[in-house]
């Protein structure tokens, strides 16, 4: 059972263009992650991982988190954020960003 739930995973990362076979396929290649460029979807990826996550997530560890994969956020995230009816940006000193959902204040 493990097996095949780990192939069907494995075939839907493959299907989504997240990952490659190669080698006949013996060994799994990572693929560059996708850029999204609607700003309504990278908002929804962005509190469907503060969902995921249950707290606050800065602004500069949000593009690395594990959740976000296979995608990228290459926007300015700040902004998009702040315009978001979700989602709002807080400050915590001068450099330190972070987004939490507006429900959760």
């Amino acid at each position: 059972v493990t097996k095949r739930a780990t192939q069907a995973v494995i075939q839907t990362q493959a299907n989504w263009g997240a990952i490659e076979r190669v080698e006949k396929g013996k060994r799994l290649v990572r693929l560059q992650p996708r850029s999204l460029k609607n700003d309504k979807r990278v908002a929804w990826l962005v509190e469907a991982a503060l969902h995921y996550q249950g707290k606050a997530i800065s602004l500069a560890t949000l593009q690395s988190l594990a959740v976000i994969y296979p995608f990228m956020l290459d926007r300015q995230l700040g902004y998009l954020m702040s315009n978001s009816p979700m989602l709002e940006v807080r400050s915590e000193g001068p450099s330190h960003q972070f987004v939490v959902l507006r429900s959760a204040i």
